[in-house]
């Protein structure tokens, strides 16, 4: 038995249908994208294809006005902030310096251990001083004299070797009678002793420090060292810690120190010397050789 077949549709009908499908698909395809215009000052401008206008310059500088209202800044451009940091309270901040180090001589007579000092520094009666007996200051008119003998237990006992002329307030030195003693060597720094001093003279390069100093004491006690100073015209180290450490500290009294005064002493040579720590430069361990070490406020 044949089955019926349904009547199929005319081709032209079909085709028909497609195109309608096809054209609804791309109803924009065809649009062309609208002319600029010109406007009455003569610039272009275009329509968009919603017929939104393009935003005006004065537009956009109102939104950067509002912009600035809400992120102010300064003359300079930088922003200022809405509000400040929080106070700091005082007592929490390291205490600050009033002066320079100086080269702590001895108050009681400071022309003697200026001269002290000098010979010291200079080796001018040799690598020390235990056959020299520097005399207390005495003035003559205008002049603060520095009797300088040989000491007592050694050959020659009493003899006079020099007689400074010693200016500590212009940190001038000169002998009485140029014709009978040896000239005067520079201080460390290379200064002449009658002329002024140089600036003074400041490494933070610890490759470049060298010696028993270095090497005998800090190393031994685990002191870090950042920076070495040479006051009094070179004379005088003052030596900054990365901190106190250990029994190196500001609560130390001189009983506790007196070992690391012993071994700074030897290691320095006889000559004084000062210790800072570099958070707190206000105070300063005077290692002064002979005598206690004592701590000093600058």
């Amino acid at each position: 038995m044949k089955r019926s077949r349904a009547p199929s549709a005319p081709i032209g009908a079909v085709l028909a249908a497609l195109l309608a499908l096809t054209a609804a698909g791309c109803g924009g395809c065809n649009q062309a994208s609208p002319e600029p215009t010109s406007d009455a000052d003569g610039s272009s401008s275009a329509a968009s294809s919603t017929g939104a206008a393009a935003p005006s310059p004065s537009d956009s500088a109102a939104v950067a006005a509002a912009w600035r209202a809400r992120h102010p800044r300064d003359d300079a451009g930088n922003l200022i902030p809405k509000s400040g940091p929080p106070p700091v309270d005082p007592s929490l901040l390291p205490p600050k310096p009033g002066r320079e180090p100086d080269w702590d001589l001895d108050a009681s007579d400071a022309a003697r251990d200026y001269v002290r000092r000098y010979t010291l520094a200079t080796k001018r009666y040799g690598a020390s001083l235990e056959c020299i007996d520097i005399r207390p200051s005495t003035r003559a008119g205008d002049k603060v004299l520095v009797e300088v003998r040989t000491a007592a237990a050694c050959p020659g006992a009493g003899a006079v070797r020099d007689v400074f002329v010693a200016d500590v307030a212009g940190d001038r030195l000169g002998v009485d009678d140029k014709a009978k003693r040896d000239a005067l060597a520079r201080w460390p720094d290379g200064s002449d002793p009658e002329g002024p001093a140089k600036a003074v003279l400041n490494t933070s390069d610890m490759r470049k420090w060298n010696g028993s100093l270095k090497d005998a004491v800090f190393g031994k006690l685990q002191l870090v060292v950042i920076r070495v100073q040479m006051y009094g015209r070179g004379s005088y180290p003052v030596i900054t810690l990365a901190g106190w450490h250990g029994a190196v500290n500001e609560s130390a009294t001189p009983d506790d120190l007196r070992s690391l005064d012993d071994d700074l002493c030897r290691a320095n040579e006889g000559a004084p010397l000062g210790i800072i720590a570099g958070i707190d430069r206000a105070h300063i361990l005077r290692i002064r050789c002979p005598g206690p070490p004592r701590w000093d406020r600058l």
